[in-house]
């Protein structure tokens, strides 16, 4: 009895899905343009058969000095805006931009001064330190809601970060 119910249900499942009047062929979409821009990135990061750098995105954010020295360039227009919230008292703005920006300038930074040798890199890593420092300086004289401490250290930043991507680039 319940071999002939599951028949009959298969053969009316069979008719359903079968090429009728309104069966249209499936559209297939070439995606070939977007794996190269980086679509399937999410797939790379969880590919066990992958180095780990790859699957972290390391590799490929390292693959272009061009497009790393476009975003420390962009990165003083953020610091600027970030500077502009202490005149303006707005310290919670403000810490927000450098704590989105700090992430991947530190990484930039880095990976700019990595491709010097010698003294030049040493010399690189020093900037980039002294940077950053003053960079938590600024971020601390924020916290703190002092406007004039954030003046002195928005221009202390602003100097230390000319002078760090003078070195890197």
């Amino acid at each position: 009895m319940m071999g002939g119910l599951f028949g009959i249900a298969a053969a009316g499942a069979n008719k359903a899905f079968a090429a009728g009047p309104g069966f249209t062929n499936p559209d297939f979409i070439d995606d070939r343009k977007a794996k190269t821009k980086g679509f399937d990135i999410i797939y790379e990061a969880r590919d066990l058969s992958l180095d780990q750098n790859v699957r972290d995105g390391m590799t490929q954010a390292r693959s272009s000095l061009d497009a790393t020295k476009a975003r420390v360039k962009d990165a003083e227009v953020k610091l600027n805006e970030a500077g502009a919230f202490v005149d303006k008292k707005y310290w919670t703005e403000g810490r927000n931009v450098l704590r989105r920006l700090v992430g991947t300038l530190r990484f930039d930074l880095a990976a700019l001064a990595s491709s010097k040798t010698g003294a030049s890199k040493k010399e690189a890593m020093k900037a980039n330190k002294e940077f950053f420092a003053s960079l938590e300086s600024f971020d601390l004289a924020m916290s703190k809601k002092n406007v004039d401490a954030g003046k002195k250290a928005f221009a202390k930043t602003i100097s230390a970060y000319k002078n760090a991507v003078s070195l890197t680039a």
